[in-house]
Parts: structure tokens; C-alpha cells; sequence
């Protein structure tokens, strides 16, 4: 009789977190995209990382230039303080993203790739 009504209690529990799981990940396009709202975790990524001075003189000597920034906002909310900025850099068909902090201390450098090239895209309207 025990384990019978440990049994319910256990299916119970299961189909009760797929249900809150499932409603917890649908889209809501009003509601800002904070990524740990689907179960993502942050990571330990492997950047290089130095004296925003010297990141920036390496990038100029290699001939990357900016072409686009984007501000990373407290919570992942538009209207959240700004907590890290990041820089897309091109040079021929390489590509360098850059991040750094208000402060102004430190920039990393995210990723190097080659090979870049644009992919088309509708107009947005």
C-alpha cells in the first residue's frame, strides 16, 4: 500500500515538472531574452584577456577595425544599467569579438575566426 502511494507521489512529481518545464520555455516575444530562463548556464570561456590599451594597440597594428558594439544590460533587460560591451572587429575575411566593462580596465577577446563572409538577408521593416 506504501510503495503504491509512493508510486502516484513519484508520477505525480514527474508530469508536474514536464508540465512546469514546458510552460516555462515558451516563446513570449514582449518578454526580454534572458537565456537562464531556458536552463542555460554561464560558462568558464576561454578568452584572452589584457590591458584595454594593449588589446586595442595589437588590434590596430593587425588591421582589424570596428564595425559594430552592442551594450550587454543588467538582467538581459533593454533597459537594464549597462554591465559589458562588445565589439565586432573585421580585417579581409577575419572576425574579432571583443568584450570589456564599463571600467574601461581590461578587454578580452572572444574569438578569432577566418573565412568570414555575409549571409543575405531580407529587409527588416
Amino acid at each position: 500500500m506504501f510503495s503504491k502511494i509512493l508510486k502516484v507521489i513519484f508520477g505525480v512529481v514527474i508530469v508536474s515538472s514536464l508540465f512546469l518545464q514546458s510552460a516555462n520555455t515558451q516563446e513570449q516575444p514582449e518578454v526580454p531574452l534572458n537565456p537562464y530562463n531556458y536552463g542555460m548556464y554561464e560558462s568558464r570561456f576561454p578568452a584572452a584577456c589584457g590591458p584595454i590599451e594593449l588589446v586595442n594597440s595589437i588590434l590596430e597594428k593587425r588591421g582589424f577595425k570596428a564595425f559594430s558594439a552592442s551594450l550587454g544590460r543588467v538582467g538581459a533587460d533593454p533597459n537594464g544599467e549597462p554591465v559589458f560591451m562588445t565589439m565586432v572587429y573585421r580585417n579581409k575575411d577575419q572576425l574579432l569579438v571583443t568584450i570589456e566593462t564599463p571600467q574601461q580596465v581590461e578587454k578580452c577577446i572572444l574569438f578569432l575566426s577566418f573565412n568570414t563572409y555575409e549571409i543575405p538577408q531580407e529587409e527588416i521593416k
